[in-house]
């Protein structure tokens, strides 16, 4: 008989739902309440309009058993460790909507479509290794919403259910086949532009302010505390229902040697959960049944069920039936996709925030451009701009909530000698939690100094115009590559002929590349010569914040002290240190411009002021990584 590659079996249960009980939640109460029911008594609530228990207390009152809805978007996500964290946005249920079929309460601000279909679906799949790995209720925001690109993704991957299934498969040498039952009832969606939580709005606010001040130090600190305590994500919709999971670890010689019998195997996986007590009108044999079943078992190293919603999982008589019945009485999220917790911050949200601009000039030429022979290349450009009313007052107002564009210098003409007195030499790179492995520490080699990149303006890239005292700190440097663009030292002949996103996402030959931050899902990388520095690949997972409190910075205690302790593991020292490649590095040309969010639009011309920010002990120059502040004031 021949078996689907993946066994799938669709079991009506419309018969079951017909069994529920007929006082259920959203259905009237049917009790004989006799001469007690007074028709014209008014009875006045004592919850405040907006609140769900007066919605609840009415609905009451008009003999309609209603429950709050509980599988609801709009609360923090931890996309690394797929946990939920707490609420973001505020809920409001001044209007006491419900779902269409009535059974729930609803918040102003969130919609539901009820799946009408009651199929049950029942799969199973096989997982060889652990990039197969979904989880079973986040793998939308994983994959949609996560920090992915071709070499890498780590969405998902600190989560205890992966993290447990891939120690068992590396220490006992196995595979694992996951057999799921679902069944989804309503899909939920967040709408737009719904009001921020009172805590999280002052969070964001705090950050706001020690922005306005210039005290980027609490600013980082705070943003941090902020990702630690509400997620990475805000969770915008929700697949709401009931599920059940068999996780199987199978012997991977054996299934080596069976391969040819995958189909066989993974029904054999739905049997031992099911054990086909699914009902009379469904069937399934199979000739090798009996003796995959039997193998299957023996080779089984360990199996978990879990459930995810509906009733309790009881081995004993289990069947699928019992279990469809009661799972529309327990619902929880099976699925959500959500948003990076920055799209909350727009001027809808945060009207009080004023705009500001902050622009880093390239040293060399004190403006924004490359020196004669140089040509720059975009490694980095971020921006959410709108037009639209940004108050009932005022006409049509440009909204740049931030833009940012990055770029780097480089020799543009082959052919031609750039002067050796031109450009920088280079010196490793550092963040606040990576070390420079030149230096072995979070700072630059003797005689560089250091020019932030990117949005967070964590990454420091150290240069040097010294080239006779900074070639000792020096290593041969050979370009950048990014998300946005590829290197054009790593091709020949005329290089800026061709676009950005045509140059190779690699390395000239003879140097490798290295990580050098993620910014914003945008994943940066530079390439430098082979063996000149070496350091962990991948870092240990660490919790915001990755800084230490400000001196005058207070928060909330209990939520400092639940974070976990955090031992720094820097880079080691690269072997050796080249020198001498200042001619192909030009600079690193920073054009940064944050727009932070407007606060009302204005009829009368904004007046601006300027200052500069002043030079640190061992910072560079005068002249040197000059910024430009401009404050609406």
């Amino acid at each position: 008989m021949h078996v689907l590659s993946t066994f799938l079996l669709a079991i009506g249960i419309a018969s079951v739902l017909c069994l529920l009980p007929v006082l259920t939640a959203g259905s009237p109460i049917t009790e004989d309440v006799g001469d007690n029911r007074d028709e014209d008594k008014i009875v006045t609530s004592h919850y405040p309009v907006g609140d769900a228990r007066r919605c609840l207390q009415e609905s009451a009152q008009n003999y309609f058993r209603m429950e709050r809805f509980e599988v609801l978007p709009g609360n923090g996500w931890d996309n690394l460790q797929n946990e939920p964290q707490v609420q973001i946005v505020a809920f409001n249920y001044s209007q006491c909507r419900t779902t269409d079929d009535g059974r729930f309460l609803l918040p102003d601000t969130v919609t539901t479509v009820p799946i009408k279909s009651t199929d049950l679906q029942l799969f199973s799949d096989l997982i060889s290794n652990t990039e197969e790995w979904t989880s079973v209720t986040s793998r939308s925001i994983n994959l949609d919403a996560g920090l992915d690109n071709k070499f890498i993704s780590i969405s998902g991957k600190y989560s205890s259910e992966f993290t447990d299934m891939k120690s068992k498969m590396i220490s006992d040498k196995t595979v694992v086949v996951r057999t799921e039952a679902r069944y989804v009832r309503y899909s939920v969606h967040l709408q737009p532009d719904t009001p921020l939580h009172p805590t999280f709005r002052s969070h964001l606010l705090q950050v706001a302010a020690a922005h306005e001040r210039e005290d980027e130090e609490s600013a980082r600190y705070l943003a941090e505390l902020l990702v630690r305590d509400f997620g990475t994500h805000v969770i915008t919709s929700v697949k709401a229902g009931a599920a059940i999971a068999q996780v199987d670890h199978l012997k991977e010689e054996w299934m080596k040697k069976n391969s040819e019998q995958k189909n066989e195997i993974l029904a054999s996986a739905s049997f031992s959960l099911f054990k086909l007590n699914l009902s009379a009108s469904v069937s399934f044999k199979s000739k090798t049944e009996s003796s995959y079943q039997s193998g299957y078992l023996s080779q089984r190293t360990s199996s978990v069920v879990r459930t995810y919603g509906g009733p309790v999982y009881k081995p004993i008589n289990f069947t699928i039936n019992e279990w469809a019945e009661a799972a529309d009485r327990d619902l929880v999220a099976l699925d959500q996709t959500g948003d990076p917790l920055h799209y909350l911050i727009t001027a809808a949200m945060l009207p009080e925030c004023s705009a500001s601009i902050l622009s880093q000039l390239n040293p060399l030429t004190g403006s924004l451009s490359c020196p004669s022979g140089y040509q720059p290349v975009r490694i980095q450009e971020i921006g959410w701009c709108n037009i639209g009313m940004v108050s009932g007052n005022c006409n049509l107002c440009p909204i740049c909530y931030i833009s940012i564009t990055t770029y780097w210098c480089t020799a543009w003409d082959s052919a031609k000698v750039v002067p050796s007195n031109h450009g920088y030499l280079f010196g490793g790179l550092y963040t606040s939690s990576v070390s420079n492995p030149v230096t072995g520490s979070p700072s630059c080699p003797s005689d560089f100094f250091a020019l932030r990149v990117g949005y967070t303006r964590d990454l420091h890239v150290c240069v040097s115009a010294d080239l006779e005292f900074g070639a000792k700190g020096a290593v041969p440097f050979a370009g950048f590559v990014s998300c946005l663009t590829g290197n054009p030292l790593a091709i020949p002949g005329d290089r800026m002929n061709s676009k950005g996103d045509e140059w190779p996402q690699r390395c000239p030959e003879g140097y490798s590349m290295h990580l050098a931050t993620v910014d914003l899902d945008c994943q940066l990388n530079y390439c430098v010569l082979t063996r000149a520095m070496r350091g962990n690949v991948t870092p240990p997972l660490e919790r915001p914040p990755f800084v230490p409190p400000p001196a005058g910075i207070f928060w909330d205690e209990k939520e400092i002290n639940h974070t976990d302790d955090r031992s720094s593991q820097s880079l080691s020292p690269g072997a050796a240190a080249g020198i001498g490649v200042g001619v192909t590095l030009g600079i690193v040309l920073l054009v940064i411009i944050v727009y932070q969010l407007h606060g009302r639009c204005r009829r009368t011309q904004s007046r601006y002021s300027s200052m500069t920010e002043p030079v640190a002990a061992g910072a560079s120059p005068p002249g040197y990584g000059a910024s430009h502040v401009s404050s609406n004031l």
